[in-house]
């Protein structure tokens, strides 16, 4: 049977010689495997520094693949009234969980903005 880490070095060795420069782009595929191996060995209680060793990944980018939902960080919103709002009310703000903020957008302009984020 074949070595679960050699494999996995074997891929992210591969991914290194295709980037040819310093950033990595890991494709998901490889990531998942990775998590997949890393979460059981991390609940037995084995270092993130340990396991980012064997498999040859930085240990803060094994750190966000374990931590990372899968989501993009955007939830799904719902426009609850579609009545203009009074004059006398501040205009509407998102605020990206990134601490971006968008301003100035009328109520439709803010329903096709957050359609386009969810």
């Amino acid at each position: 049977m074949k070595d679960p880490i050699r494999c996995l070095r074997r891929e992210v060795a591969g991914v290194r010689v295709a980037a040819r420069g310093s950033g990595h782009r890991y494709p998901e595929a490889l990531r998942n495997k990775i998590v997949l191996h890393a979460r059981p060995r991390r609940a037995r209680g084995e270092s993130l520094a340990a396991i980012s060793r064997d498999l040859e990944v930085t240990a803060p980018t094994l750190q966000r693949w374990l931590s990372s939902s899968g989501s993009s960080g955007f939830r799904r919103v719902e426009v609850a009234s579609a009545e203009p709002m009074p004059a006398s009310s501040p205009a509407p703000a998102v605020i990206l969980p990134s601490g971006v903020r968008i301003e100035g957008l009328d109520l439709a302009g803010l329903v096709i903005l957050l359609r386009e984020l969810a």
